[in-house]
C-alpha cells in the first residue's frame, strides 16, 4: 500500500517541526553560534571561579568582594563526521575535491583557551537573628465591669479562657459621661503553668486572681496543690497494688501453664513406651 501525503501542516504536523535532533540531516547538527558563545562564557566564568576557590585570590580583603582572572578552556564543537573515505574511489574523490568542499565534511571541533576574569562587589549577606518564639499562653484569666457607670443594674464578672478574648460590647462601649467618672473596665492576664494545672484539676474553682487579694490567691494555689499531691499519692499506690495483682496473676498462670505442659509431656512419654 503505498503512503501518499499532501504538502501542508495537517492535525498531525508532518512537516518536521519537533524532530529530534539526532533523526535530523548531519547539516543541522551544528550548535547554533550565539547558544554556543552564551554556554562558552558561561564555562569560562565558571571556571574563573573554580580558580578563584582554589587560590583564595581576594584584594579587596573583603568576603564580599571580587577581582580575579584566570585561563579557561572549552571545547567548541563542530559538525559531526558521519563517516571516513575508506575505499580507494571514496579516497581517490576526496583527494580530487576543492578545498571547500572538504569542509563541508571535516570535523570543526576546536579546544578554545581565553582569560576571564570577574570583578565586582556581591551584596554582604544579612545576619538573620534567630526567631525565639516564646509559649503560647494555655489559658486567660479575663474580668470586667460596668457596675460603677449604672443607677439601676449593671454587673460584674469574672472568668477564665482558653483563648484570648475580644472585651464585650457591654464593658468596652463606655457611656460618654460616665456616672462614677471612669469608663467601664476589662482586663486580662495569661495563666501561668501553675494557675492552669490547678485550674484543670478537681481542686480549682472559680477564684481568680482579680476577686482576691495576692494573699488570697497565692494560698488558693498552695491549698489546690496540696490537694493534688495527696490525690496523686493516693493514684500512685493503687497503681502499684493493680500492678502487684498482675504480676502475682502472671506468675500464677505461668505456673499452671507449667504444669499442664509437664502433665502433657509425661503422658506422651507412657503412650510411647507402650
Amino acid at each position: 500500500m503505498a503512503f501518499y501525503m499532501k504538502a501542508g501542516r495537517g492535525p498531525t504536523q508532518r512537516m518536521g517541526r519537533g524532530i529530534p535532533l539526532n533523526m535530523k540531516s548531519p547539516i543541522y547538527e551544528v550548535e547554533d553560534p550565539d547558544t554556543d558563545k552564551a554556554a562558552a562564557e558561561a564555562r569560562a566564568l565558571a571556571e574563573a571561579k573554580r580558580l578563584q576557590s582554589e587560590a583564595g585570590a581576594n584584594k579587596g580583603n573583603s568576603s564580599n568582594v571580587r577581582d580575579f582572572s584566570g585561563e579557561s578552556s572549552y571545547r567548541q564543537k563542530g559538525k559531526k563526521v558521519e563517516r571516513l573515505a575508506e575505499t580507494p574511489e571514496e579516497i581517490a574523490a576526496w583527494k580530487a575535491a576543492s578545498e571547500e568542499s572538504k569542509n563541508k565534511y571535516r570535523d570543526k571541533t576546536i579546544d578554545v583557551t581565553q582569560n576571564v576574569s570577574d570583578i565586582g562587589k556581591d551584596p554582604v549577606p544579612r545576619k538573620e537573628e534567630p526567631v525565639v518564639e516564646l509559649p503560647k499562653p494555655k489559658g486567660y484569666f479575663n474580668y470586667g465591669s460596668n457596675m460603677h457607670n449604672m443607677n439601676f443594674g449593671g454587673h460584674t464578672s469574672y472568668g477564665s479562657t482558653s483563648k484570648e478574648m475580644k472585651p464585650p460590647s457591654s464593658y468596652a462601649n463606655s457611656p460618654e459621661n460616665p456616672i462614677s467618672g471612669r469608663p467601664n473596665e476589662f482586663k486580662q492576664r495569661p495563666m501561668t503553668d501553675r494557675e492552669y494545672a490547678v485550674s484543670q484539676s478537681r481542686f480549682g474553682d472559680n477564684t481568680s486572681p482579680y476577686n482576691t487579694t495576692p494573699e488570697e490567691w497565692e494560698a488558693y494555689l498552695t491549698n489546690a496543690e496540696k490537694g493534688m499531691a495527696a490525690q496523686n499519692a493516693k493514684a500512685n499506690a493503687k497503681n502499684l497494688i493493680m500492678a502487684s495483682r498482675r504480676s502475682e496473676a502472671q506468675a500464677a498462670k505461668e505456673k499452671r501453664d507449667a504444669a499442664k505442659l509437664a502433665k502433657r509431656t509425661a503422658y506422651n512419654e507412657s503412650r510411647r513406651r507402650k
